[in-house]
């Protein structure tokens, strides 16, 4: 069974079981692509990399569908292909509790994982999203993104982002599993031309760690990889 038949089986079971009451409330659904965007990376590894999410729901609780993915230009392959199922629940001012399933298609053999995690506004603005993954085969992992926006104007916008990946435990290794951790850093520039569409430009570094702490010496991971990219930020 496909992680999105597997999606949408889970998202059915957990409306089924919600009470009446939460199933009474208005909804909403929405969609949001936050990144789409070309990256040109400055060791000729050019590639296209997106971030999505649908969601749908109310006050009380919210179904989501996030999409990440990576395809290398100069590969014609993919580097990333993973998609979460989420449904999360307040559990304090600006924060949610969630529990979900993600799948990763491309991680070098597919694997799922169990998903648990907090997201939400920390202090000064800070959009946080932590979250820890268990593999199908006993992998612990967890990963931390961090970004926050500084408004130069009401239509020019700043944003830095971190994310890192680290694995805690290793089960039957993926291509994935045998990097200590990942970290990656960025920052773009958007003019929303409306509050729903907004072009930017930027800049990303990545790189990837062995379990010795230093960087990775392969062809494409040494000395990290830094690109600089135009994308779109679309809402809907």
């Amino acid at each position: 069974m496909t992680a999105a038949q597997n999606f949408v089986l889970i998202s059915a079971a957990l409306v089924l079981m919600l009470p009446a009451s939460a199933q009474a409330e208005d909804f909403f659904l929405s969609a949001d692509i936050d990144r789409l965007e070309y990256r040109l990376g400055t060791g000729g590894r050019d590639t296209t990399a997106t971030e999505a999410r649908l969601s749908y729901g109310g006050n009380h609780w919210k179904l989501h569908g996030l999409l990440e993915a990576e395809y290398s230009h100069d590969e014609d392959a993919w580097e990333a292909l993973e998609l979460q199922g989420r449904f999360s629940i307040p559990i304090a001012d600006y924060w949610d509790a969630f529990g979900g399933v993600r799948h990763d298609d491309h991680s070098h053999p597919a694997r799922s994982y169990a998903v648990v995690g907090i997201t939400g506004l920390a202090p000064y603005f800070i959009e946080t999203d932590m979250s820890l993954f268990l593999s199908e085969r006993g992998g612990l992992s967890a990963r931390l993104k961090v970004e926050k926006d500084f408004l130069f104007t009401q239509r020019l916008i700043m944003q830095p982002q971190a994310e890192i990946d680290v694995v805690l435990s290793k089960g039957n290794e993926t291509k994935a599993e045998k990097k200590n951790s990942v970290s990656d850093v960025g920052m773009r520039l958007r003019y929303e031309i409306t509050r729903d569409v907004a072009p930017y430009i930027g800049i990303n570094y990545e790189r990837e760690w062995g379990g010795n702490g230093h960087p990775l010496q392969g062809k494409k991971e040494q000395g990290g990889a830094l690109s600089f990219l135009v994308g779109l930020k679309l809402s809907y």
